[in-house]
């Protein structure tokens, strides 16, 4: 891929994940009142719990991508075309395995749910889990396809399929819910939109790429190879299953689908949050692969953490600071009062999420140095203790409960254990990382203190144009005090040339 390629490539990744959020945040309201807070939390439920299914794919995608590129570096296609072959009779035999637990769980959603859900919603629940059942079915060889195209870096046409089907997805399923259909039809859209692009992509691979699904010989070291690989692929992917979506699981077994719908809100937040940050993360793990084939010294590698932290702290500050001070009444304007409660848990969520990921150039970092094995299986023992505490204390705290555990949790694997390995077994200085970014966290509790202090008894006589003030207050005052306090004189110097440069 060349530089105008990668260029492209890069522009359409940033315009798809802009396009997904921003659609996301401006199309959620109108399904949670379309659909109602019940329903809307029967949709979600059922998510959630399908998810568990898809785990089942083991990872096999990335696996794929990655031997895909290292064949095609070396020009060995008779390697490629068994290793798609072999891929889809795994993936095959994945699909019966996920057919035969989905049945299973089919027959006993009754009793999974019995006290979560309402007779009337049990039917819908059923029509829900079975066409998304379906839809992993279908797309787990599909998959295969994409992840040959990522190897051959095609990410140009890969990133124009996202944006064409994000942008028609909710136009289908706005007209759907306006002429009356409910969740079953959005799951109904997204499965036939997954299969047409799927479809898509066979097609290239097939013809433009020139590729046969030709099986030359059964390797099974290879086999056992890929397993190995895919293994803790795997682990993070269960990991952030059990993070983002088994509280709602929990929640659909013990509460009530009203009250799935309100946590769901905000897991949402919690990952519009994580999204931010990914997107800066994203842009440097290329150069952490660089850093750390080229051999810099501890000293090097601890600098680059803690300016990338730095970076990272300055925009997550302004989001976090913001969403302490007006994010209650964000969402109450944004989905309706009803789930104001959002605001809460989300909070206790996103308040110690920011550790790891400011931290998140870490990953970058054990994984180019092939060190990654004892996060993934920190976490897992992490994400299992969070499920054993989640079941214990959702009959008697509900949401909040979960939200507290699902808190400790990141306190525990993401904040303390991780950074105690960064320091003593990857050579990173924490220390310095916290003395480094002392400012920036000064900065952001005097700006959301004296926001909150400052705003809490403000009240005009429009929602909206209240909500708009707070916000341009609080961001003027989170301004001042980064400017006072974060920004170093040969910094502010360099920002004010600039500003005299465009004036003139």
């Amino acid at each position: 891929m060349n530089s105008k390629q990668l260029k492209l490539a890069t522009a359409l990744a940033y315009l798809s994940t802009f396009l997904q959020n921003g659609i996301n945040l401006f199309f959620t309201p109108f399904l949670l009142r379309v659909l109602g807070k019940a329903e809307y939390g029967l949709y979600a439920l059922i998510g959630s719990f399908v998810g568990y299914i898809a785990l089942l794919d083991f990872g096999l995608g990335n696996t794929v991508t990655r031997y895909i590129a290292q064949y095609e570096e070396k020009g060995e296609k008779t390697k490629q075309e068994n290793l798609i072959a072999i891929c889809l009779i795994v993936y095959v035999l994945i699909g019966l395995i996920i057919l035969a637990v989905g049945y299973g769980l089919f027959i006993n959603l009754e009793t999974i749910f019995k006290r979560g859900l309402m007779p009337s919603q049990m039917e819908s629940a059923k029509i829900m889990f079975a066409l998304l059942l379906l839809n992993i079915v279908l797309s787990l060889p599909i998959n295969i396809f994409n992840a040959v195209m990522q190897g051959y870096e095609k990410f140009t046409i890969i990133h124009i399929n996202s944006i064409i089907r994000v942008i028609l997805s909710p136009v289908i399923i706005t007209v759907l819910l306006v002429m009356g259909y409910k969740a079953v039809a959005i799951i109904v859209v997204n499965t036939i939109l997954n299969v047409l692009v799927g479809l898509f992509n066979i097609f290239y691979v097939l013809v433009y790429l020139k590729l046969k699904v030709k099986l030359h010989h059964w390797d099974a070291s290879f086999l056992k190879e890929i397993g190995r690989y895919s293994f803790f692929i795997f682990l993070g992917v269960f990991v952030d299953q059990i993070y983002w979506r088994t509280g709602q699981v929990i929640l659909g077994i013990y509460t009530d689908s009203s009250t799935v719908a309100v946590y769901a809100i905000a897991m949402q937040f919690c990952l519009y949050y994580m999204t931010i940050s990914t997107i800066i993360s994203g842009t440097l793990f290329p150069k952490v692969n660089q850093m750390v084939a080229r051999g810099v010294t501890k000293q090097e590698l601890s600098l680059f953490f803690a300016k990338t932290g730095s970076l990272q702290l300055i925009i997550l500050g302004m989001v976090l600071g913001g969403f302490i001070v007006v994010g209650r009444e964000f969402i109450s304007l944004w989905a309706g009062k009803d789930y104001a409660e959002a605001w809460l848990y989300a909070l206790i969520i996103m308040i110690p999420l920011t550790v790891p990921l400011i931290q998140s150039v870490g990953i970058g970092i054990i994984q180019a140095k092939n060190r990654h094995a004892f996060r993934s299986i920190m976490y897992f023992i992490v994400a299992l203790i969070n499920i054993a505490i989640s079941l214990a204390v959702v009959g008697k705290y509900g949401a909040v409960g979960l939200s507290i555990t699902t808190a400790l949790s990141l306190i525990g694997g993401n904040i303390i254990i991780i950074n105690l390995y960064y320091h003593y077994k990857i050579g990173i200085d924490i220390a310095f990382f916290w003395k480094y970014n002392a400012k920036n966290l000064l900065a952001i509790f005097l700006s959301t203190v004296c926001s909150f202090l400052l705003l809490k008894n403000i009240s005009l006589s429009n929602e909206y144009v209240e909500f708009m003030c707070k916000t341009v207050i609080f961001c003027s005052i989170y301004f001042l005090f980064g400017w006072s306090i974060v920004l170093r004189k040969e910094e502010k110097m360099k920002i004010i040339g600039k500003m005299k440069w465009v004036h003139s």
